[in-house]
């Protein structure tokens, strides 16, 4: 009975905490020694980072139609970037889903410091590209606001 009341407990403390710090995000730093009011910070969304500045960044998982990046938070030295990624982006209107793939896409941006940047993939006149927003990384999924838009780049090959 003592076991079972012990078991019960510390799943009622242990459960929620491993939740919470599942759901978490927590940023890659790619130099430690950069105090982060002098860094940029960067969410990726659908956006698989496997490039930056010409070094690769191996893949955390390898599907078929792309490479899962480890690279979805991440702090950075700011300034101009280059990256490489694959598009895995998917959008649902009623009951149709649509998947958006793309390989080694590349694009460019010049990131401030001390700022916070959302980079997603995005549609725009039949182009597809990179939407990004300068605004706070929000703990939880959100709607980015359009006054929080910074740029569309579309995408090379």
């Amino acid at each position: 009975m003592k076991i079972k009341i012990k078991i019960i407990f510390l799943s009622l403390i242990c459960v929620p905490i491993l939740l919470l710090n599942s759901c978490a995000y927590t940023p890659i730093f790619y130099d430690p020694s950069i105090p982060i009011e002098e860094a940029c910070t960067i969410l990726f969304v659908g956006v698989h980072i496997s490039e930056y500045n010409g070094i690769t960044i191996p893949p955390k998982r390898k599907h078929s139609n792309y490479n899962e990046s480890p690279w979805n938070y991440v702090v950075l030295p700011p300034g101009e970037m280059s990256f490489a990624a694959d598009i895995f982006w998917s959008h649902t209107i009623g009951n149709y889903r649509t998947y958006y793939t793309g390989k080694d896409v590349k694009f460019n941006f010049k990131f401030d410091k001390g700022l916070e940047y959302i980079v997603q993939f995005g549609i725009k006149n039949d182009v597809w590209g990179v939407d990004i927003y300068q605004m706070k990384i929000p703990k939880a999924y959100v709607s980015l606001p359009k006054d929080k838009h910074v740029a569309f780049i579309p995408l090379k090959k």
